[in-house]
């Protein structure tokens, strides 16, 4: 996967950078956890909903630009101008959007995970 679409269209950077915050957000709360006295007390349903938030955010992005797509496929004057491979390239390369907002996910459920592991052995 190339860098461009991970970093690319209206959601990129703000994806990448709740990923960002997601990690900063799970640091502190370890902290927390290892210094308060009653660590059962400390919520972390933020950082499961931040990587819920990158991905439904790269999904909307793919559902528009499919959406774009398609009106401009139908668009064009006579289906002999239509590019087949051209089509299927565009489609193939808006798959990569909701990727990156996966990932931001599943890396949120993990640290959410081994949090809540944590806090559950503090207390």
């Amino acid at each position: 996967m190339e860098l461009e679409y991970i970093k690319s269209g209206i959601t990129g950077v703000p994806v990448l950078l709740i990923g960002l915050l997601t990690i900063c957000i799970s640091l502190f709360k370890m902290i927390r956890i290892y210094r308060s006295e009653s660590p059962e007390k400390i919520s972390l349903d933020i950082i499961w909903l931040l990587g819920l938030l990158a991905f439904l955010l790269r999904l909307l992005e793919q559902i528009i630009r499919i959406g774009s797509l398609c009106k401009a496929v139908s668009q064009v004057s006579s289906p002999e101008n239509i590019d087949v491979l051209l089509v299927f390239k565009g489609i193939g390369d808006i798959a990569y959007y909701s990727l990156t907002g996966f990932i931001v996910l599943i890396v949120s459920l993990i640290l959410w995970g081994s949090l809540k592991g944590i806090r559950k052995q503090r207390s």
